[in-house]
C-alpha cells in the first residue's frame, strides 16, 4: 500500500471516530430522554442502550484527545469533547443527585405496563375460551380466574413500583366491572390500586401512589395500555 493510500485512509479514519463518538452522545441523549422524561412511556431497554452509548461515547472522546500523533481539526475535538462532556452530564445527574436517583420509577414504570397488557389479553382470552356468553371473568373472581392465563405466576398481578415501596400485597391491580367486550375501545377495564385480590371497583380505588404520585398504568377495552398522568385521569372513560 503506498504513503499516499495510507495518508487517505488514516484521514478517513480521523473524520470517522469523531463522528461515531458524536453520534453515540446522540443516542445516549434519545435514551437518556427515553428513560427518564415522565411525559412519555419509557422504551424497554432504553437503561442498557443509555449506558453502552454513554461508556462507547465517553471512550471514543478520549481516544480522539488523547491521540497526540493525529492532528484534529477544532471540529474533531469539539464533536470529541462534547461526546465526553454531555453523556458524562446524563450520568452524574443520575447517580448524583437526590431528586433523580430516587426516581427510578420509570423502568419500573414499564414493567408494569407490561403485566396489565398481559393481563388484558388474558382477560380477552378468557372472554372467547371460557365464557359462553363472551363476558370477562366476574368481577369479583377475576384474579382468580387469570391466574391459569399467566403460567400459575402471580407477579403479574403486581405493580414492581408497589413492590419496592414495601406493598406485599398479592394484586396492585382492579377490575372495571362496568367494562364489558362490547364497550367502547376506550373504557377503562384494569388500573392499577393500592393493593388485594379480586378487587373491583371505579375511580374511587384507582391509585397513583405506585409510581410516586406522577400517573397510572391503565389497560382499555381495546387492549392498549398507558401511562395516564395524574391530571388527565379525569378523563377517563368508566362506563
Amino acid at each position: 500500500m503506498s504513503e499516499n493510500q495510507n495518508n487517505e485512509k488514516n484521514k478517513r479514519k480521523r473524520l470517522t471516530l469523531p463522528k461515531i463518538a458524536f453520534a453515540l452522545a446522540l443516542f445516549a441523549i434519545l435514551c437518556a430522554y427515553l428513560l427518564f422524561d415522565s411525559f412519555i412511556q419509557p422504551a424497554i431497554g432504553a437503561f442498557g442502550f443509555w449506558i453502552l452509548s454513554s461508556g462507547g461515547a465517553i471512550v471514543l472522546g478520549l481516544v480522539i484527545l488523547s491521540d497526540r500523533h493525529k492532528q484534529r481539526n477544532v471540529i474533531d475535538k469539539a464533536l470529541a469533547i462534547f461526546s465526553i462532556v454531555v453523556p458524562a452530564i446524563t450520568i452524574i445527574f443520575t447517580f448524583l443527585l437526590p431528586r433523580i436517583h430516587i426516581d427510578h420509577d420509570p423502568a419500573r414504570r414499564v414493567i408494569c405496563g407490561t403485566n396489565l397488557k398481559g393481563l388484558g389479553i388474558a382477560m380477552h382470552l378468557y372472554s372467547q375460551e371460557e365464557s359462553e356468553e363472551n363476558n370477562y371473568p366476574p368481577p369479583d373472581k377475576w384474579c382468580d380466574m387469570l391466574v391459569k392465563y399467566t403460567g400459575e405466576d402471580e407477579k403479574m398481578f403486581k405493580c414492581s413500583s408497589a413492590t419496592q415501596s414495601g406493598n406485599t400485597k398479592r394484586s396492585h391491580y382492579a377490575m372495571n366491572p362496568n367494562c364489558k367486550p362490547d364497550s367502547p375501545p376506550d373504557v377503562v377495564l384494569l388500573f392499577e390500586t393500592k393493593g388485594g385480590w379480586n378487587q373491583f371497583g371505579g375511580p374511587e380505588l384507582l391509585t397513583t401512589e405506585n409510581h410516586d404520585g406522577k400517573g397510572c398504568n391503565i389497560t382499555f377495552n381495546d387492549g392498549s395500555v398507558n401511562f395516564v398522568k395524574t391530571e388527565e385521569l379525569t378523563e377517563l372513560k368508566w362506563k
